[in-house]
């Protein structure tokens, strides 16, 4: 078991004027623990990896990291490497002003950069990248 209580990994909004905490929530879930996973605890504790948030009007949207596995030698170049394995890929969408989330959509990976957002045809989309080391590597556009 971590020495620390969870959440493991969160993100915290701050009100700017006072420096008043307003919420805290856990981003990921904390199966990353081999003992956590024994006892089945399904609830987000949070996961030690960079999120990536993309805050709008009314939303903050968070994509998270993966995890790199152990160096090794690459084959045929001698360069040390790190593999990115997927964790928990989910993009999730939490109301700004509460911290409650408002939707979980799986991905296919974990992303490897920050989202952006753009309007066309007066339809709202979501872009980030996904992938790397030994997974495919995309950009990922989700409409709203």
């Amino acid at each position: 078991m971590p020495l620390l209580k969870p959440p493991f990994g969160s993100i915290v909004a701050i009100e700017m004027n006072t420096g008043e905490h307003r919420w805290r929530i856990p981003v990921g879930r904390g199966e990353h623990f081999p003992t956590i996973r024994q006892l089945g605890i399904r609830e987000q504790l949070g996961f030690p990896a960079r999120s990536w948030a993309l805050v709008t009007k009314t939303v903050m949207i968070v994509v998270q990291m993966g995890y790199y596995g152990a160096p090794r030698i690459a084959q045929g170049t001698g360069r040390r490497v790190s593999d990115l394995f997927d964790f928990d890929p989910h993009l999730r969408v939490y109301d700004k002003a509460t911290g409650e989330m408002l939707a979980e959509i799986p991905l296919p990976a974990n992303a490897t950069g920050s989202p952006i957002t753009y309007m066309s045809n007066g339809k709202q989309y979501i872009v980030f990248p996904v992938g790397g080391g030994p997974l495919v590597e995309e950009l990922l556009a989700i409409a709203l």
